[in-house]
């Protein structure tokens, strides 16, 4: 006997045991053939139980586990056979060519488990790329009844853990998963280092390793990703999740798969619904929408108004003498003085002075780049109050899904666009009552005035059409739009898409995509 350790055994290496045999030369022709037919079922044996031992290890994880106990019980049966075997040979009843008849079906199954055994070390793979590999050499197998039957137990007992880590994921929003084994992996802690916690928890607390999804779930992947999240996020609201089909079995099946998807996909309806009514009911989404219109799209004409005329001389000034304290003072006032007393949501709004002017948050926009605030800042003392003024509205969770701090900067646009327009037709209506001392004026003299005239007319006519086409023909339909979507979603990304639908066309027809 010549035992091979071609690559060691530490599992974590990658590394395969190999047992060879060498037959002496001087044995029989016909015994050796048959020997070099049974010599194979040791080396296997060997192999399968440096795997076994080496998989059962904490580090190796809950699947490669689970596999090498569903493969120790497999062998049971060798075990069997060989005690069989020995009493038999005790009675001296067994022979070479008897101990190969017995153990003809022992060594086709056995090199079947070697083959997966030496595949998944030389692969060095764990979770889900484990699952991935034993599904697809089902298919292998498909005219070997008997291997690929032993192929389809041992992925079922492989994907039990994997099955439970995905069970408690779409029925309760939880990952359990010690090992890192999961197709959805938590990012909690780099989300709590990040500064907009919330803003970035949707996008960036739960992500897909696409290399840990089993081939047989890969379709349902991003269904398995939303389904949990929807669910975490009613859970983290303080709201009981209860599903009720919570106790359903979730197991693989290779003649079955309809039947774990249509699980998966009540599970998510049921998360989806569960998360839009807590969004929609429970913290008024459609609330806070329409006081956001009110105040950044200029909805609430006698509040603009009166907020205007009342702030315009602070914001006249160059922005770093603007006190703003006095405009936060201002807005409170005209709140209360305006028919918007009556919003509930009217304590959330606030003002805010901000570093750069309109263009700058623009580009800012367009490239996505609102973690490079230091890069784009400008000289503020070059700016005038006018131009860095915007309003602020304070979201809180879970509303901050869908009012992030990147849609609330593309209401901030457009109101800054509306509102500097508003700011140009007010300093026209003044001139345009300065004006009115030319009636005093002969004729001959108010004549002299008559192109500055048309001219300040043509540019009031040019700044109200402006402001009449993105108030009338932009924003009010594609909000009437956005509202029909609305009432038609089926789940928090529908009103996401829709939202984020709504303020880029408004962006993009209000000429705001384009800085030059």
């Amino acid at each position: 006997i010549k035992e091979d350790y071609t690559l060691g055994h530490q599992w974590t290496e990658s590394k395969i045991s190999i047992v060879e045999f060498e037959l002496n030369e001087q044995i029989q022709v016909s015994i050796r053939d048959i020997l070099s037919d049974i010599l194979p079922l040791a080396s296997s044996y060997f192999q399968i139980q440096n795997f076994v031992e080496t998989s059962s290890a904490e580090e190796s994880g809950q699947v490669l586990q689970a596999l090498s106990y569903a493969i120790s019980k497999l062998i049971t049966d060798y075990y069997g056979t060989i005690a069989q075997l020995e009493a038999m040979h005790l009675k001296q009843e067994l022979n070479l060519h008897k101990l190969l008849f017995y153990l003809r079906p022992i060594i086709q199954t056995m090199e079947t488990i070697t083959k997966v055994c030496n595949m998944l070390q030389a692969h060095n793979i764990r979770g889900g790329n484990v699952l991935t590999r034993l599904h697809d050499n089902i298919s292998l197998y498909s005219g070997d009844t008997n291997s690929q039957q032993i192929l389809i137990y041992l992925t079922q007992k492989a994907a039990e853990p994997y099955m439970e880590i995905l069970r408690l994921w779409i029925f309760k929003g939880v990952i359990i998963d010690p090992k890192m084994e999961f197709l959805v992996e938590d990012n909690e802690k780099e989300c709590q280092l990040s500064e907009n916690y919330f803003d970035d928890y949707w996008e960036k607390r739960y992500v897909i390793c696409s290399e840990k999804i089993p081939r047989f779930l890969e379709k349902q992947a991003d269904v398995i990703l939303r389904t949990g999240k929807y669910l975490n996020v009613v859970r983290e609201c303080g709201k009981r999740v209860v599903f009720n089909q919570s106790q359903a079995s979730l197991k693989f099946s290779h003649t079955d798969e309809q039947n774990y998807m249509n699980i998966i996909n009540d599970a998510y309806a049921f998360a989806s619904k569960a998360l839009l009514e807590l969004i929609m009911d429970d913290h008024d989404l459609m609330g806070h929408l329409l006081s956001v219109k009110r105040y950044f799209l200029l909805q609430q004409g006698d509040f603009i108004v009166q907020f205007m005329d009342s702030c315009e001389g602070e914001l006249m000034n160059n922005v770093d003498d603007v006190i703003p304290m006095r405009l936060e003072n201002l807005l409170e006032l005209t709140l209360r003085l305006s028919s918007a007393k009556h919003d509930k949501y009217q304590d959330d709004l606030f003002t805010t002075l901000l570093p750069f002017d309109i263009c700058t948050q623009m580009a800012k926009i367009i490239k996505s780049e609102s973690e490079d605030d230091g890069e784009m800042e400008e000289d503020t003392s070059k700016l005038k109050g006018i131009e860095c003024f915007t309003f602020g509205y304070n979201v809180h969770w879970p509303l901050s899904i869908v009012l992030n701090q990147m849609t609330i900067s593309k209401y901030q646009l457009i109101f800054r666009q509306l509102f500097y327009c508003k700011h140009v037709e007010n300093y026209l209506c003044r001139v345009w009552i300065a004006n009115k001392n030319a009636k005093k004026f002969d004729h001959s003299t108010s004549e002299l005035y008559r192109a500055a005239f048309t001219l300040r007319q043509r540019m009031m006519n040019a700044i109200q059409n402006l402001e009449y086409y993105m108030m009338i023909e932009v924003i009010e339909p594609v909000w009437h739009v956005f509202m029909q979507q609305l009432a038609k979603a089926k789940n928090i990304d529908d009103v996401l898409v829709y939202h984020e639908d709504f303020l880029d066309h408004c962006l993009k027809n209000c000429m705001l995509t384009y800085p030059e």
